[in-house]
């Protein structure tokens, strides 16, 4: 009865072990996603064509290839975009590129916001007194009315 009550307990241990070590090494193979803040396909493919990625269509998808390592950007629920990756990458290299092209992605809005912004300005009598760009990169805009 004692010789039943160390077997198991140094069973399972073996079990956990070999399953820790299978876990590690799927983790490694497999591939996973990065959700993205990036909801406008056309300033998405805006920012990866800036990056300097070459973009294929697929459906309701994009797919990018980087060194061999292909990158899909999925429609998610919420109608931003899923990066999916294969496991050809480390998980903080991925990170690292997702960031890089959100903020890419969002450079590419605020510039569009501006110019939007200058002719609309335009258009209802006002004319850019004053341009302030802040330390994140924000910008300040003064206009003033002209009657």
């Amino acid at each position: 009865m004692s010789l039943e009550m160390v077997l198991i307990p140094l069973a399972i241990g073996v079990v956990q072990v070999i399953s820790d070590k299978s876990n590690e090494t799927s983790r490694h193979l497999k591939s996973y996603s990065i959700p993205t803040l990036i909801k406008d396909e056309s300033i998405l493919k805006r920012a990866l064509d800036n990056y300097g990625t070459d973009l294929e269509s697929e459906k309701n998808n994009l797919k990018t290839t980087i060194s061999d390592i292909d990158i899909i950007f999925e429609k998610g629920a919420n109608s931003q975009y899923i990066a999916l990756f294969d496991g050809k990458i480390n998980a903080d290299d991925a990170e690292r590129f997702i960031n890089n092209i959100q903020k890419e992605y969002i450079s590419i809005v605020q510039r569009d916001t501006y110019a939007k912004l200058l002719n609309r300005a335009e258009e209802y009598g006002m004319e850019l007194e004053l341009e302030e760009e802040l330390e994140d990169r924000g910008v300040v805009l003064t206009f003033k009315v002209n009657q």
